[in-house]
């Protein structure tokens, strides 16, 4: 199982080889004939096989790994860090495969416990990287998916990695919030409840990474095209446009286009 789940891993035309083969099913199967005697090095070689057979690009066609969910929601319970990370990164490269992947999510109750593991374990890299790529994922798609994904109140602790040390976090939260602001206007009006939303934006947009800092700059920009009045008063008040305008000079030709849509 662990020379195929390397194999798996090094290609999608490697991996699509092994899911015709019916590879899943199999060490599924292997899983859940001996999963109470089972070692926890062999159980982490069963999450490292589900996290191959569901990564790599062009992404996995669903229907070919959907019956791993029933999996992936049993084992997000291991306490096992490696294991949790394996299955995490599964869930975060299921959730980049289209809609019916981000309803499946939600609906089994995957997503809630990518979710619990976001919050409780908000200091860990490991966790916090694949978890909040999951979260990112869904909320790009319908305003439906991504109403469920903040009725999980997961908005407040991503809301506080803004500040991470980390710049590929903060890039990926923007993302978050810019998927988000390009929902309804009522999913606007809550991320812009919170009082350091728009200075923590401005701070990025000041001082970060020109990667970091087009993120930010969709956030703005997906608010002022979806958001009420009140928001874009809110945003002109902030002075962050000045901002903005001002970082301008430094992005490519796809960043000047998002300022000019938001302006």
């Amino acid at each position: 199982m662990w020379g195929l789940a390397n194999l798996a891993g090094e290609s999608a035309t490697l991996r699509d080889k092994l899911l015709d083969k019916d590879i899943l099913a199999l060490s599924l199967n292997v899983y859940y004939r001996y999963k109470r005697t089972m070692k926890m090095d062999t159980k982490r070689t069963v999450a490292w096989m589900v996290n191959n057979l569901c990564r790599n690009k062009p992404a996995v066609q669903f229907h070919k790994v959907k019956d791993c969910l029933p999996y992936l929601q049993e084992s997000l319970r291991e306490s096992d860090t490696d294991i949790l990370v394996e299955n995490l990164w599964a869930c975060a490269y299921l959730s980049d495969t289209g809609d019916q992947a981000a309803k499946s999510l939600i609906e089994s109750e995957i997503m809630a416990s990518v979710v619990s593991h976001l919050m409780s374990n908000i200091d860990s890299l490991a966790i916090v990287t694949p978890a909040l790529r999951t979260c990112s994922n869904i909320v790009a798609g319908n305003d439906n998916v991504t109403e469920r994904v903040i009725s999980l109140g997961v908005v407040p602790s991503i809301m506080s990695l803004l500040n991470s040390q980390k710049a590929a976090i903060r890039r990926e939260v923007c993302f978050f919030f810019s998927n988000v602001a390009a929902g309804t206007e009522n999913q606007i009006a809550y991320i812009f409840q919170y009082p350091n939303f728009l200075s923590s934006l401005k701070k990025i947009i000041m001082q970060d990474e020109p990667a970091v800092v087009i993120e930010a700059i969709w956030v703005i920009s997906n608010s002022v095209m979806g958001g009420g009045i009140d928001h874009v008063r809110k945003i002109i008040d902030s002075e962050i446009f000045e901002e903005i305008f001002k970082a301008t000079p430094s992005l490519n030709n796809k960043g000047i286009a998002v300022v000019m849509d938001g302006f």
